[in-house]
């Protein structure tokens, strides 16, 4: 059993289905106090977590039966957008202390997501009128091994005991770092998340930690600091 199929059962929490999304309000008696999805195998989550609300978009890989070459990408935008404004149209329910988790699915530490949807959940997350970003990773599983009843390819956020918990796969993830992003120079100044390139410019980003040359250099507009 897992923390999520066990709220599912007792009737206190909601899943979000792939290609959708949903939220919840935590102190109202018209909402579930907890909101996740299961049977992730490659799909990726957007979760928008404050302390009175979440916002949760499931993303899958592709839209089935689709003849749109693009369907995948505009799949991605249109889930990360359509979360995006339940925060932004609620803003009492997430001001700026709220937190966004995005989970991907990997190989080996490396996002198996395609990178035009990484890339679409990092715009889409830049336009959140708070910062804190977390990128979070699960290992990629065969589909045929995930059990509605356990905990694998599942993300849960708990909001039934005052301040919400993020879980995934059973794994609390509310307060921890994440994976970072990191700014290198390969020619141009790129910040990579793994393998997958979200920004790119011919211009050092200011008051940032880059890695370049062997070593991590700042430069704040007028000069390069080191360490």
């Amino acid at each position: 059993m897992g923390l999520l199929s066990d709220a599912v059962d007792a009737n206190q929490a909601k899943t979000v289905g792939i290609n959708q999304h949903d939220w919840t309000i935590f102190y109202s008696n018209n909402h579930l106090k907890a909101i996740g999805v299961q049977g992730l195998s490659a799909c990726s989550v957007i979760a928008i977590v404050s302390p009175h609300a979440a916002a949760v978009a499931h993303i899958g890989p592709n839209i089935l039966g689709s003849s749109n070459p693009n369907s995948f990408i505009e799949l991605a935008q249109d889930l990360t957008r359509q979360t995006v404004s339940i925060c932004t149209a609620n803003p009492t329910l997430f001001p700026t202390g709220s937190k966004t988790h995005i989970i991907c699915a990997t190989v080996n530490n490396n996002p198996v997501v395609a990178p035009e949807q990484v890339r679409a959940m990092y715009q889409g997350a830049k336009t959140l009128p708070h910062s804190n970003v977390q990128w979070h990773y699960y290992e990629q599983s065969n589909p045929a091994s995930i059990s509605p009843q356990s905990h694998s390819g599942t993300v849960f956020v708990d909001g039934r005991q005052g301040t919400p918990r993020v879980y995934i796969e059973d794994r609390e993830v509310t307060n921890t770092a994440g994976n970072s992003l990191m700014w290198i120079y390969n020619v141009r100044y790129q910040l990579k998340l793994g393998t997958v390139i979200l920004e790119e410019t011919v211009n050092p980003p200011l008051h940032t930690w880059i890695y370049v040359n062997s070593r991590w250099s700042k430069w704040d507009g007028r000069d390069w600091s080191t360490q």
